[in-house]
């Protein structure tokens, strides 16, 4: 049965990887990847450091459909902000499944800028509403994905406004009786998947202290610098997911929803922060680097705890970072 599937935010790691598993595992599917390019524009203004050249959402599309294994794949550009645009959508494409991956990280790109961070979480705000309220009025059917945060700590402003946003769904879920499927996450790490073995393809790698994520920073930095910084007692404890294993239980859980609203939280193994730094020291000496690990204690704490999350859902993973961090490292080597 053919589908059409509405991904938001398409031009970003997690948005891009979604999309482009529709389009190669369904290939009957119809996906529509939006986005509006912020995250490149405010890339470029503060000068982050990219890893990797990795092509617009627009070229990645034509690339695709011009492929031997046509995919089905359309670009729309819009500010997913803008409640006028999400209705227009809606209207236009008649989505079966909405997989929300845009808005802006709060609490790592706008500390210390009051201006910018009332922004960005206005702005992420007015995603999610705009989504659940076009759909009502709509009168459409469509299962809603939005990601929140696995660890939910009101303690931090990110994942406090990650509480908001869980909120939102759960009540308006219930009270238009609209499907979401609400997926908390922590590390999704990953550059090579089951439907994207060509680099061009590959989505967006950032590794500064602001954009970066941990797994993906601290390999980056390995091959782009002499010096990484670890800040904390690395007894921190992270809950990583390779991308592979997310896009198939998400997926897994849309077909089995059956619950106007759900809440999910999906990782696949439970590691030390010190345990990854053992890894990437390994590799450096594998690999023969002058690269310097500095260990900086403090107060550095990755917030909350998932044992006050409910619905947990461990994945049995097809991919573990343990055993699988060679194989990544030389992913990264060959974008270098």
């Amino acid at each position: 049965m053919t589908k059409t599937i509405l991904c938001l935010g398409a031009d970003g790691y997690l948005g891009w990887n979604f999309a482009l598993y529709y389009a190669h595992k369904y290939n009957t599917n119809k996906v529509v990847c939006v986005d509006n390019y912020i995250k490149r524009f405010l890339l470029e203004k503060s000068n982050c450091a990219i890893f990797n050249n990795d092509a617009r959402m627009l070229d990645k599309i034509n690339f695709c459909n011009t492929s031997k294994k046509k995919y089905n794949m359309v670009s729309e550009y819009g500010d997913v902000a803008d409640k006028e645009f999400v209705s227009s959508l809606l209207i236009k494409y008649k989505p079966d499944i909405i997989i929300n991956c845009a808005g802006i990280n709060s609490n790592q790109f706008m500390a210390g800028n009051h201006e910018s961070m009332q922004w960005s979480m206005k702005n992420n705000q007015d995603i999610v509403l705009n989504i659940l309220w076009s759909v009502n009025e709509l009168k459409l059917k469509p299962i809603i994905v939005q990601f929140t945060s696995l660890k939910q700590n009101p303690d931090s402003v990110n994942e406090l406004q990650h509480i908001f946003l869980s909120t939102i769904c759960k009540s308006l879920s219930k009270k238009w009786r609209i499907s979401v499927l609400e997926c908390g996450i922590e590390h999704v790490y990953g550059l090579q998947t089951a439907w994207n073995q060509q680099p061009q393809l590959y989505p967006r790698i950032t590794y500064d202290q602001v954009f970066g994520e941990l797994i993906h920073t601290l390999i980056a930095n390995m091959f782009r610098s002499t010096k990484i910084i670890v800040y904390g007692d690395e007894q921190q404890f992270i809950y990583p997911v390779h991308i592979n294993d997310l896009t198939d239980m998400v997926d897994d859980t849309i077909k089995k929803q059956k619950m106007q609203y759900q809440k999910v939280n999906i990782y696949a193994e439970k590691l030390k922060v010190g345990n990854i730094i053992m890894l990437l020291q390994s590799e450096i000496k594998r690999l023969n680097l002058d690269v310097v690990i500095t260990k900086v204690k403090g107060d550095v704490v990755i917030s909350g705890d998932i044992s006050t999350a409910k619905h947990i859902v461990p994945v049995k993973p097809m991919k573990n970072l343990q055993t699988y961090f060679t194989e990544l490292v030389t992913q990264f080597q060959g974008v270098a």
